[in-house]
């Protein structure tokens, strides 16, 4: 079971008249992924695509589309311990209707969780510039008891009205007597009720201070998040920039013994000429000189001389071997 600590308001940027259904067929067709890795919304067990825990339309009718122990999709990293309330309408340009503000109210009292504007938690205009914390916190502030107590008070004064002029029927002397005893009466209401409503501001004087308290504490739990990912981004970048620093060190080097191979390749290429231009040399020279020594022991001036020794010799040669 997740551990839920705070809810997130949001708007649909649709018009406030939008219906569930509405809202469930846009989050149907939407792609919560990326182009490359899509995710498409699947059907909650309540039957719903709606990602927002809570839909608040325009009539006031409060729907749960998510169960609460789901994190469902809707607050990008702060998805995971909380819950999406959203009202209809775009709150760019107007208000919430005064029942969806009243069903606003009581789902929030009731849940008694840190509250937080998605802008707060995401890089978004959501829930609209006319939604602010000074808006939900006076939202709040609102005295459930109010026109209650203006009721019992009424009554109070009724009744005292009502024993006042029955006995102003009765004598002057006899009403001077009970006179004082209307004004404790009265004065012992009125403070009754004034201590009803000090009571009730006090109690959601003490909520508003609550809430904001829960707020900053959220509010630090995200820069320290925030700061602790750009530590981390920093930490994986000095990493990368070293393992890439690393990486073209070794190709760098490889490279240079890859050249200095290349080069002592080519010098061993120019020694292997070299030495075969040397022995054919030595061998041209030595087969001039074995010529030139034949030609003399035979006695014979040019090549042609040589060539007709040796055909005379065959023939001989032929010659004899006829006759035999």
């Amino acid at each position: 079971m997740r551990k839920i600590t705070r809810v997130i308001i949001h708007h649909t940027v649709t018009s406030r008249d939008a219906t569930v259904a509405d809202i469930d067929r846009m989050h149907k067709r939407r792609n919560w992924g990326s182009a490359s890795v899509p995710y498409w919304a699947s059907k909650s067990p309540l039957g719903y695509y709606v990602q927002y825990h809570y839909l608040i339309t325009s009539d006031g009718k409060v729907t749960q589309c998510q169960e609460e122990k789901t994190a469902s999709w809707h607050a990008g990293n702060a998805n995971f311990d909380s819950i999406g309330v959203c009202m209809t309408g775009n709150f760019q340009n107007e208000m919430p209707t005064k029942k969806q503000q009243d069903s606003l109210r009581e789902l929030l009292l009731k849940k008694g969780l840190s509250i937080q504007l998605h802008r707060d938690v995401k890089a978004t205009a959501c829930p609209g510039k006319n939604i602010t914390m000074e808006w939900v916190n006076n939202l709040l502030s609102k005295m459930e008891k109010t026109y209650y107590i203006k009721s019992e008070l009424r009554n109070e004064l009724k009744k005292i009205w009502s024993k006042f002029d029955h006995e102003s029927k009765s004598s002057q002397e006899k009403m001077a007597g009970k006179l004082k005893d209307y004004i404790d009466e009265l004065s012992h209401a009125l403070n009754t009720c004034g201590t009803v409503l000090e009571d009730s501001s006090k109690n959601n004087a003490e909520l508003i201070i609550e809430n904001k308290t829960l707020f900053e504490q959220n509010r630090t739990l995200i820069l320290a998040q925030d700061k602790l990912s750009k530590a981390h981004d920093l930490e994986l970048k000095r990493t990368k920039e070293s393992l890439t620093a690393n990486y073209k060190e070794q190709l760098r080097l490889k490279n240079n013994e890859l050249e200095e191979n290349i080069e002592n390749a080519q010098d061993f290429d120019t020694d292997l000429e070299q030495q075969h231009h040397d022995l054919t040399t030595v061998y041209s020279n030595r087969i001039g000189i074995i010529k030139a020594d034949y030609k003399k022991k035979l006695g014979l001036k040019t090549w042609g001389d040589v060539f007709e020794a040796i055909r005379e010799i065959i023939l001989k040669k032929l010659n004899i071997n006829m006759k035999k």
